[in-house]
């Protein structure tokens, strides 16, 4: 944790969220169930860092914005490699968790001609963050907030702690789950990725700061 004068250094953004590391495999086109297109022979791979939080994090931080991350990573070689990359971009990792076990990954599928993806990921149970790792301080030490949907309950601390705090914070909702709208609720600004709005049930949402 990084202090001066006995204060903690203040932030930008801070982000509370994912971070995967990605295999990424370029095909030649969709693969189908029958056919030829059953078995697809790789063009390309590579092993990219990312996660929801993380890669708005690095895209802050690239803009020139001050950020730091709260979020859980693994004991793994993945865990290592995204500990070193988030650090390299210059995102404050002082907050970030270590638990024994592997880091979230993504096998993801890219189909060369229309630039569509499938993505196959997997998250160990034992990342997800506890309330006391999300202390009041830290967050008041922000201008903003930035939560994801993969750990709803964190998210949703995190936003109502950011808001009892007098602070904006954002969201990135890639998917609808029984949650969905509770958090929707409790961020100042939704962030939704395409086909979300599209499933969420026909209500009108009001946020604290506003409404769609």
């Amino acid at each position: 944790m990084t202090h001066a004068a006995g204060r903690l250094t203040p932030c930008d953004v801070l982000g509370v969220g994912a971070n995967s590391v990605d295999y990424v495999n370029r095909i030649p086109s969709y693969p189908e169930p029958n056919g030829s297109f059953s078995k697809l022979r790789i063009l390309e791979q590579a092993i990219c860092c990312g996660g929801q939080t993380a890669t708005a994090l690095a895209t802050c931080a690239r803009l020139g914005l001050t950020v730091r991350y709260i979020g859980a990573t693994g004991t793994d070689e993945n865990g290592k490699r995204i500990r070193a990359e988030l650090a390299e971009r210059g995102i404050g990792m002082s907050e970030a968790v270590i638990r024994d076990g592997a880091n979230q990954f993504a096998l993801i599928i890219v189909d060369e001609q229309t630039g569509e993806r499938i993505v196959l990921w997997d998250r160990d149970e034992r990342l997800r963050l506890r309330f006391r790792e999300l202390p009041s301080e830290v967050l008041a030490a922000a201008r903003l907030v930035h939560v994801d949907d993969v750990d709803e309950s964190a998210a949703v601390v995190a936003a109502i702690t950011a808001r009892d705090l007098g602070l904006p914070a954002t969201s990135d909702i890639d998917r609808v789950t029984p949650r969905t709208i509770e958090l929707v609720e409790t961020v100042s600004y939704p962030i939704f990725a395409e086909h979300v709005p599209r499933e969420l049930p026909a209500i009108r949402c009001f946020t604290h700061r506003g409404s769609w």
